[in-house]
C-alpha cells in the first residue's frame, strides 16, 4: 500500500464524493485512510517522520517474497481466474518519499 493513496489521491476522490453526494461515509473513509499513516497498517508503523519531513512511501513485500507472490498470483489467475496469494508474507517499510506526495496531500486536504 502506498502512503500517497492514503493521504492524497484516495481522499481527493472520497472527499469529492462526500461533497457532491452529501454522504459523510466517504469523508469517514478518507479519515480512516489517514489513520493508516499513523500506525493502523500491517506493520503498526508510523509512516510520518516529522523531524525528517518525510512520509514514507509504502509497505511492501520483502524480497524474495515480492517476486514469488507476483509469480504465484499470475499463475493462479491464468489457471483458476483469480489470485489466491494474499496472506501475510514478510513485509518491510519502503523508506523513500516522492516529492509529489506532499503536493497530493495539500491538494486533497487544503481548505477542508
Amino acid at each position: 500500500m502506498y502512503s500517497v493513496h492514503q493521504h492524497g489521491m484516495a481522499p481527493m476522490g472520497l472527499l469529492h464524493f462526500a461533497e457532491t453526494a452529501d454522504d459523510e461515509r466517504y469523508a469517514d473513509a478518507a479519515r480512516r485512510g489517514v489513520e493508516w499513516l499513523f500506525g493502523r497498517n500491517d506493520l503498526q508503523l508510523d509512516m510520518v517522520d516529522a523531524p525528517e519531513g518525510m512520509i514514507y512511501r509504502s509497505i511492501r513485500r520483502a524480497r524474495p517474497f515480492d517476486r514469488l507472490a507476483l509469480y504465484a498470483n499470475t499463475a493462479a489467475s491464468i489457471a483458476i481466474g483469480r489470485a489466491p496469494v494474499s496472506g501475510r508474507l514478510r513485509l518491510e517499510l519502503n523508506d523513500t518519499c516522492r516529492p509529489y506526495e506532499l503536493g497530493w496531500l495539500l491538494e486533497a486536504w487544503a481548505g477542508r
